[in-house]
């Protein structure tokens, strides 16, 4: 079963990340997509003990991230139109947890392919 999720909506100079907790904690924070701030993203997530991170697969600045959380815990990448949130106005921030959302109630792993 998993407890915390972690979503990200990824773009070609930032992300934004998303951690949902079954007990109802939410946190959001912005990364930048570089080198620093994957390392950043990833000192975030494995601190706050989060089984996995779904992420969009946006042209391949999914391909970094997954390199560096890959050995850490789970990764799951989907297809970007199977992800999209469409009852809503579209932000970054509501596809981010959007995203979390899916992967914390195990849909995540139905609708996406997992790669590890």
């Amino acid at each position: 079963m998993i407890n915390k999720a972690c979503g990200l909506d990824i773009h070609k100079r930032f992300l934004i990340a998303t951690l949902l907790s079954r007990l109802g904690e939410k946190t959001q924070q912005r990364f930048e997509r570089n080198d620093q701030g994957i390392l950043d993203l990833k000192s975030w997530v494995l601190r706050e003990q989060y089984d996995v991170v779904a992420c969009e697969s946006t042209s391949d600045f999914w391909v970094p991230i997954y390199d560096c959380l890959t050995d850490h815990l789970t990764v799951i990448v989907g297809n970007t139109r199977d992800m999209k949130a469409y009852t809503h106005k579209k932000t970054d921030k509501i596809d981010s947890e959007f995203i979390a959302q899916l992967a914390l109630n195990d849909k995540a792993f139905k609708t996406f392919f997992q790669i590890s």
